[in-house]
């Protein structure tokens, strides 16, 4: 895990979003999706990742130090904030807790461990 106090903040995030969409790819993208439409024919500026957010110019090692920077600059300037949220069947391949973190259905902090 990356210790978000070691990485530069990013100066310049350009002018801010009026929205903030955070979503599941798997499960809510469709909402997220229409949502985005109809928030942009209102005229509002709607952050969307796989519009918004480029790293195909960054270095591979750099990448997630880039996406934490410019995610964190955007977030904190968005005027508004949707999260899509979706339930979660809990994984255990076998009992591996290492795994079900891999896939991100659980998280570990120091010795505390979240489920989602």
């Amino acid at each position: 895990m990356a210790d978000i106090d070691a990485i530069p903040s990013l100066a310049d995030a350009g002018a801010p979003y009026d929205v903030f969409i955070s979503y599941s790819w798997s499960r809510t993208e469709d909402d997220a999706s229409w949502l985005r439409d109809e928030l942009r024919a209102r005229r509002l500026r709607v952050f969307f990742d796989k519009d918004d957010l480029d790293v195909s110019n960054v270095a591979d090692d750099q990448v997630k130090t880039v996406l934490i920077q410019r995610l964190t600059a955007i977030v904190s300037r968005a005027r508004a904030w949707v999260v899509f949220a979706a339930a979660l069947q809990p994984y255990f391949a076998g009992g591996d807790l290492q795994e079900a973190i891999a896939r991100g259905l659980a998280t570990q902090v120091n010795d505390v461990v979240v489920i989602w």
